[in-house]
């Protein structure tokens, strides 16, 4: 019984680390775009992103932002 505790405290504060998932309005204001443009960048493959059943994606932060890191431009002065 001991070890099922442990157990079950341990995959707890798995899930607590996990990263918040972003809604598409949240990622299309991040990127100064509307949210059905972030839901093209995804069926492009442009974008990765979860589906979490038929109509809700998420998208993890790390993903936005190397999409940014990936179209970020050099401006010169």
């Amino acid at each position: 019984m001991f070890l099922a505790v442990i157990v079950i405290v341990s995959a707890a504060l798995d899930v607590m680390e996990l990263p918040k998932l972003l809604t598409a309005a949240e990622v299309a204001e991040i990127l100064g775009k509307h949210p059905r443009t972030v839901l093209v960048l995804v069926d492009r493959g442009e974008l990765a992103a979860v589906r979490l059943g038929h109509r809700t994606v998420r998208f993890h932060p790390a993903d936005v932002e190397a999409y940014v890191d990936a179209h970020r431009s050099v401006v010169a002065p």
